[in-house]
């Protein structure tokens, strides 16, 4: 499943465009504004750093979170357990980052782990419905993980296309919004596509020596 590639070309557009297309919307609709000036050259440095970034880190992260630990917990539990279950994980690697900040305290620390916490859901329960959407393909969540950093962070490619607002916000809600439309589409079309996953059993040949 890591190099799965095969599933629809819409989809493909999903992971590639939705969440910055969405998020850049957010921003105008909240007051913020479109950076037209070098926009070529913008988008050409994004595109190098996204794919860099997954090659050498979130396709093999993914490999592990969705691939691995969040579809085994998907076939005890349901698909929002799992999602939040996987969360708890994902957000402790996440919280030396907080200690970057200037100014750390007992406080600010507990309060960077909440919101490491929700932020951690919102971006499980997106990875799992995408995986769900695109027959399981470790590549598109790899690929959707590296576009939510790049979209969520500090002069990434929302912050560098769009000004007034907190690209941070834009993205996080943007995640929010895609997440629910990609559920909403999978409940429509696919029937029971947030059953319980069903995992072969162990191997019960004897072993002959």
């Amino acid at each position: 499943r890591v190099f799965r590639w095969r599933f629809g070309v819409g989809w493909w557009l999903v992971v590639l465009f939705g969440l910055p297309v969405i998020a850049l919307v957010l921003g105008l609709i909240f007051g913020g504004s479109l950076h037209t000036a070098d926009l070529g050259s913008a988008l050409i440095k994004q595109l190098g750093s996204i794919l860099l970034a997954v090659v050498v880190i979130n396709l093999w992260e993914e490999t592990v979170w969705a691939g691995f630990f969040q579809t085994r917990l998907e076939a005890r539990f349901n698909f929002v357990v799992a999602a939040a279950l996987t969360a708890l994980p994902f957000a402790g690697v996440h919280v030396p980052l907080l200690l970057l900040d200037d100014q750390v305290t007992p406080l600010s620390v507990l309060i960077g782990i909440a919101g490491l916490v929700i932020l951690g859901i919102v971006v499980r329960l997106l990875m799992g419905v995408m995986m769900r959407a695109a027959l399981d393909s470790v590549l598109a969540v790899g690929i959707l993980h590296q576009i939510f950093d790049a979209s969520n962070n500090n002069g990434g490619l929302v912050d560098s296309l769009l000004g007034g607002v907190d690209a941070g916000n834009m993205t996080q809600l943007a995640a929010v919004i895609l997440t629910v439309l990609i559920a909403a589409w999978l409940l429509w079309r696919r029937p029971g596509a947030f059953a319980k996953r069903q995992v072969p059993p162990p191997d019960s040949r004897r072993q002959i020596g």
